[in-house]
């Protein structure tokens, strides 16, 4: 099968997979003890190696797969490599006549992608988040994000996008000068109108991050709130999020948010 046609193959539901393995292994909380997935299944092993790179999975065939990954890796940049090989293990049971779903030899960009898609659901359910985001409420939300990837044990860029794709929370890492504030990342959450959203942006990226309490963009109904950025050695970075007050179809929401008196 060429790359051309990866395009067309139809790969299964990653949320709905990682879900099931979730509930195979009786796991309902962060962080996500991947020894326990891969437990699953006895033909399939994980072994670690001194590699150049983060990991790879190699289809043994009948005597089914090693994930091999790096010895002395970051540890939480080596359980996204395992969950992302993993991807391609569920893929091999999935698809065994596809020539894309496993092994080194060929790899589209789609099938890449879903790994990615499927490492970030097994290890930060979208459930979980959802849920951790209606207890911290909007007063400890920026606590929160600015530490909530430990509990998960996965990178601070990891966690954040994840949250801005399963939910309608746009989070900005910001640094300040004296003159000048610059967004030097950003995780811009798919799930909201993109003008309304950099209307929004612009209004609290020169109100909000001098002022911790939240506030309420009147004409675009988006919430912003900012928290310094502690773990910096830079004084002047802050994490700024901003999110809509209200969704009709939303999924989750944050008590607690009163309009602050002009």
């Amino acid at each position: 099968m060429s790359l051309d046609r990866a395009k067309t193959v139809a790969l299964p539901n990653a949320e709905a997979l990682s879900t099931d393995l979730l509930y195979r292994t009786g796991q309902h909380k962060p962080a996500v003890d991947l020894d326990r997935v891969i437990s699953l299944w006895s033909d399939l092993a994980l072994v670690r190696e001194v590699l150049d790179g983060d990991g790879y999975l190699v289809d043994l065939g009948a005597h089914g797969a090693e994930i091999i990954v790096a010895a002395h890796g970051n540890r939480r940049r080596t359980r996204y490599t395992i969950a992302h090989e993993l991807g391609h293990w569920m893929l091999r049971l999935e698809q065994v006549n596809n020539p894309l779903a496993c092994g080194t030899q060929s790899r589209s960009s789609v099938v890449e992608k879903w790994c990615d898609l499927f490492a970030a659901s097994l290890l930060m359910p979208a459930a979980w988040l959802r849920s951790d985001l209606r207890i911290a409420k909007l007063l400890g939300l920026p606590s929160y994000l600015l530490h909530g990837y430990k509990t998960y044990d996965v990178s601070e860029q990891a966690f954040w996008l994840r949250i801005s794709q399963v939910t309608p929370l746009s989070i900005f890492k910001v640094r300040m000068t004296e003159r000048h504030i610059h967004i030097t990342e950003k995780y811009e959450s798919p799930n909201v109108r993109q003008a309304d959203l950099k209307r929004a942006l612009e209004v609290f990226s020169s109100t909000v991050v001098t002022d911790a309490r939240p506030h309420l963009d009147s004409d675009t109904n988006f919430v912003g709130i900012a928290a310094v950025y502690q773990e910096s050695e830079d004084k002047g970075t802050h994490m700024l999020c901003i999110f809509p007050r209200r969704q009709k179809t939303e999924k989750w929401k944050l008590d607690g948010f009163k309009e602050r008196k002009k």
